[in-house]
């Protein structure tokens, strides 16, 4: 099991992030008792720290093969990872501040975003969470901020195929031609600028240019820029312990503010919450 705890975020807050995680394991689990879903189907290829960018963009289109995709964008990502069996949830106003997230609960994956961001913003994110599930589940893996920036070029590489990008001649391209490419992939135009640069088809003279002017006009970056450290499990037991342990701690404290059941920082039912809390993992 893994997920994205923010150091610098308050306690209620992570807390909430872990009864958000429970809550869903509990609404996939109905879901799934009632409907026949598709099962997971994402491979687990282990990174090394010093992964190159060819290895990456290696897995990148290992994934996309294995998924039956061509060169040709993704329509919609978060279908693209229902299909393959991955539970995606959004995040509710209340816990935005965590950013996107993913993890395993008994070999299911999940990934939860950010629904109030931008499209492009929301694509990349969950393609970002992907590359998590695919090469930072083993032992011998990427921590810190070098998983970061390998989740971050996994999902450059799965967003806009190297092939795609050759055959658009966007070798040095100015930043008005950078915002009309990017909506081929749907994803903005800075980190479109940082996957051309990266493949050198920018200068960086022209890179840093690009950076600028679309800075003025809006664009931020929709790369990683901060590091948020993962926690890490070695077993399912432990994990299952930890996160029960959390939502109890949770609830018990909703209560003692007096909330009486009827609010939840998660923007779920507490009822809900204390009943997740409470029943024994099977």
């Amino acid at each position: 099991m893994r997920f994205r705890a923010l150091t610098k975020t308050p306690a209620v807050r992570r807390e909430a992030v872990l009864a958000a995680s429970w809550i869903a394991r509990e609404i996939a689990a109905w879901i799934s008792d009632r409907y026949r879903l598709p099962a997971a189907n994402v491979s687990s290829l282990n990174l090394p720290t010093d992964a190159s960018l060819h290895d990456i963009e290696t897995i990148a289109l290992r994934v996309r093969g294995q998924w039956d995709l061509d060169q040709r964008p993704i329509p919609n990502m978060v279908h693209l990872l229902e299909a393959h069996g991955v539970r995606v949830f959004s995040l509710v106003q209340e816990i935005r501040d965590v950013d996107a997230f993913s993890l395993y609960i008994e070999n299911q994956p999940f990934v939860f975003v950010d629904t109030g961001k931008t499209e492009e913003r929301q694509r990349f994110d969950a393609a970002h969470e992907l590359g998590h599930l695919v090469m930072h589940q083993g032992r011998e893996r990427a921590q810190g901020r070098d998983a970061e920036r390998q989740a971050d070029r996994f999902a450059a590489a799965f967003l806009m195929p190297r092939t795609d990008i050759l055959a658009h001649n966007l070798r040095n391209a100015s930043p008005d031609q950078l915002i009309e490419a990017s909506r081929r992939w749907r994803v903005s135009a800075m980190p479109l600028a940082h996957r051309l640069a990266e493949r050198g088809l920018l200068t960086e003279w022209r890179y840093r240019s690009a950076c600028v002017e679309l800075a003025k006009r809006g664009y931020r970056p929709c790369l990683s820029t901060k590091y948020c450290p993962r926690h890490h499990f070695t077993t399912r037991d432990e994990a299952r312990q930890v996160v029960r342990n959390w939502v109890v701690d949770f609830c018990n404290r909703r209560r003692r503010d007096s909330f009486c059941g009827m609010q939840s920082a998660i923007g779920y039912e507490t009822s809900a919450a204390n009943r997740a809390a409470y029943r024994s993992p099977p």
